[in-house]
């Protein structure tokens, strides 16, 4: 389920994607259909686990990963979906390492 915006039956620009059980699956950017632009992604229980840049569906860019408890857990670049190039890795605590 989702709601924002649609161009030619396809979506764009703004959008919030939900999982069946109702809990948001992605919030931010569309294009031609895929996840592009800003973004938050969110796992099936409702935590969020990343928010940054995104690109084909992938995270690309700057952004921040988190753990379960909502504390970050790197914050930096991104490439392919992995952590790339220049950033910083926190221990669950919030500390950093």
């Amino acid at each position: 389920m989702s709601e924002g915006d649609f161009k030619n039956g396809v979506v764009e620009g703004k959008e919030i994607e939900y999982y069946k059980n109702g809990n948001k699956r992605y919030e931010g950017d569309f294009k031609n259909g895929i996840f592009d632009g800003k973004g938050i992604e969110y796992d099936e229980n409702g935590y969020k686990f990343f928010e940054g840049d995104m690109k084909n569906g992938i995270p690309e860019g700057k952004g921040k990963a988190f753990y379960e408890n909502g504390n970050k857990e790197y914050e930096g670049d991104f490439k392919n979906a992995k952590f790339n190039g220049i950033g910083i890795y926190y221990y669950e605590s919030g500390n950093k390492k």
